[in-house]
């Protein structure tokens, strides 16, 4: 049975629309970020690899130091990249797991990987869904339900993918720039047709 993969920028409304879709399709899902804050905080391998490459300072009472990790390494892309070869592949070795277990009882997997094509996981999903909206609107909603200042908001979006080449490459899009009622439908009428394409 088929892994879906659903990819976009920060705050394009990616995990609204994964929920959604899992509730009409009846699928599993895997969530990339869930996933890399588990390791970050509770993963002591993960921790030493960090402080390691990173300092003991990147973490603060046995969390990960987010506000401090996330301006370093939205500021410096080799601080970026490093951070990323230590998770990435933790983070796909998790759900290639799932992906394989979901398979073996003839279940359908949905992924929410928000670098997708950065990592090469594309080659292993058989049909992805592209989340996304105006960078307007991605700045309001980062501001408002993140608390993240304006600066580092455009940071992060100019660290991702160009919208124009991610809706390129995508087998479908979903834009998200309207109410949530409107996001319920898109994933309704995708439900019926991943009903109709995998049962």
């Amino acid at each position: 049975m088929p892994t879906i993969a659903i990819t976009g920028g920060i705050a394009s409304g990616k995990t609204a629309f994964r929920q959604y879709l899992s509730a009409g399709w009846k699928a599993e899902s895997f969530d990339a970020d869930a996933a890399v804050a588990d390791l970050v905080d509770h993963s002591e391998e993960i921790r030493q690899e960090v402080q390691s490459a990173f300092g003991a300072t990147a973490y603060r009472e046995n969390r990960l130091d987010r506000d401090r990790m996330r301006t370093l390494i939205f500021s410096d892309p080799s601080s970026r990249k490093k951070l990323e070869n230590i998770l990435h592949p933790r983070v796909r070795a998790l759900w290639r797991q799932r992906a394989a277990n979901c398979a073996k009882e003839n279940g359908k997997l949905l992924v929410e990987i928000p670098l997708l094509y950065e990592t090469g996981g594309e080659a292993f999903c058989d049909f992805i869904i592209s989340v996304t909206c105006s960078v307007e609107t991605q700045m309001r909603r980062i501001g408002f339900s993140r608390g993240i200042g304006s600066d580092m908001a455009q940071k992060i979006i100019a660290s991702q993918m160009s919208l124009e080449e991610r809706l390129s490459r995508a087998d479908q899009v979903i834009w998200n720039d309207g109410s949530d009622e409107i996001l319920k439908e898109q994933a309704d009428l995708t439900t019926n047709y991943l009903v109709e394409r995998y049962g």
